[in-house]
């Protein structure tokens, strides 16, 4: 396990390098204020150094506005209940589950915006998820 500190929009950032964390599929994570990277500390620098690698980091700061605005608890409460609706109601698969995460959306389509420092989730049909059909 490596640590690392990135300087990002809203300050420096601790980043841990693992081969266990985020699962497999998936190259970061955001989690409680840290940004989790799997692989080795070669293969996560040489990726931070590419725009995607930069941008893919920007996504999980932008969880980490998220998160800070919310509050863990919130977040990870509101974050799982979407995507478990997403599954259940809508009857999507994982991926489409995924995507379709008010969170992962605001992220997404904010991950080449380098100077995003205040989180918007609300816009992202967030309460339409939760309508009744």
């Amino acid at each position: 396990m490596t640590k690392l500190v990135i300087n990002t929009q809203i300050g420096p950032v601790k980043c841990i390098i693992s081969r266990i964390i985020p699962p497999r599929g998936y190259i970061a994570m955001a989690l409680s204020k840290i940004v989790f990277f799997r692989g080795t500390k070669n293969i996560i620098i040489d990726y931070l150094a590419t725009t995607y690698g930069r941008q893919c980091l920007n996504h999980e700061v932008i969880h980490l506005i998220q998160e800070k605005e919310l509050g863990f608890l919130k977040f990870l409460y509101l974050y799982v209940y979407s995507y478990l609706v997403l599954r259940i109601k809508y009857k999507m698969n994982h991926k489409d589950a995924y995507h379709n995460i008010p969170f992962e959306k605001e992220a997404v389509l904010n991950a080449s915006n380098f100077e995003y420092k205040v989180s918007y989730w609300r816009d992202y049909d967030f309460y339409n998820i939760f309508k009744k059909s």
